[in-house]
């Protein structure tokens, strides 16, 4: 390659791929021009990206320092910090979109520039050479001087977000690093949730099944009533019980059979003139059905009414 500018020894300049194929690749510049395109024959290769035209884009570096991207593709187009451009000019930063790519611009002193020259020791009885004047000074350094000058100057103005540190730039393993720590991640917490579901199902399952030990012992107890309840709340927790399915019927077939128990009971006792047993059983009927508007209730009321009546005429 050809030697870096003369009139710029003290900068050093670099082309970063922040994005594509080519992603962390870092070039240094080392001529006046450097092509970039898909073909190896550039300077900077971008073979992997199937959007790069084979010839796509020139860099040049002038002698003063500024430095131009020119578009030499005659298909595809490049952009510079999100504008698209034939050419432009490029600083400290610049983000140029090649195809697929984005490569990042970067300009910095060489530590060999900023240190002092060394001095060679006189040697004895040699005279000593005159120390020039300030108006002796070599044009050429005064040049150099007032460049530098001149670019930290440019540095200093240009854009804050332009100044940032460079991005770093994580390699492909560092990446499948990342996603396998989230797919482990994502794992535990749905082994996490499968965990809190079974332990939520258990309880319900045991709460059910106590609830069906009560409604069964209610059951025996001949509490039809109250069995009935306790089976209905077993099969609100779990719908699927069968047992208690099937003590709930029998609950209720029992508690209908005892509600019309009463009823003949009490008819007898009306009938028999023992008004205070024919009370007690139509107060019963009444308790357990509740429902005012059915006909057992209607009907139960009516003889508890005649039944007091009678009971209340004999005193």
């Amino acid at each position: 390659m050809n030697q870096v500018v003369a009139a710029l020894p003290a900068l050093e300049y670099s082309l970063r791929i922040i994005k594509g194929p080519h992603q962390g690749q870092v070039y240094k510049i080392s001529s006046p021009q450097v092509s970039i395109g898909r073909g190896s024959e550039n300077n900077l290769s971008l073979n992997n990206d199937k959007k790069c035209s084979r010839k796509h884009a020139l860099i040049s570096i002038a002698n003063d320092g500024s430095i131009q991207i020119q578009d030499v593709s005659e298909r595809n187009r490049i952009s510079v910090n999100g504008q698209e451009v034939k050419s432009s000019a490029l600083r400290n930063g610049s983000i140029i979109q090649i195809g697929d790519s984005e490569i990042s611009l970067h300009i910095k002193i060489r530590a060999s520039a900023l240190a002092k020259p060394s001095r060679t020791p006189a040697r004895p009885g040699a005279p000593r050479a005159k120390k020039k004047s300030s108006s002796e000074l070599n044009p050429a350094r005064i040049f150099l001087i007032l460049f530098l000058l001149g670019f930290f100057g440019l540095i200093l103005l240009s854009d804050p977000q332009q100044e940032e540190a460079p991005i770093d730039i994580r390699s492909p393993e560092d990446i499948e690093a990342e996603i396998q720590a989230a797919r482990e991640l994502k794992a535990k917490a749905q082994e996490q949730r499968v965990r809190s579901k079974a332990t939520g199902d258990r309880l319900t399952q045991q709460e059910a099944q106590a609830n069906y030990v009560k409604g069964f012992r209610d059951y025996q107890a001949g509490q039809y009533e109250r069995s009935i309840k306790a089976f209905q709340a077993c099969l609100a927790l779990n719908p699927d019980h069968v047992l208690c399915q099937r003590y709930l019927l029998l609950s209720r077939r029992k508690f209908n059979e005892l509600i019309q128990y009463n009823v003949v009971l009490g008819r007898r006792y009306r009938d028999q003139g023992q008004f205070a047993a024919c009370t007690a059983a139509f107060r019963n009927v009444m308790a357990m059905v509740k429902d005012q508007n059915s006909d057992i209730y209607r009907e139960a009321k009516a003889n508890f009414d005649a039944c007091q009546i009678h009971l209340q005429e004999r005193f």
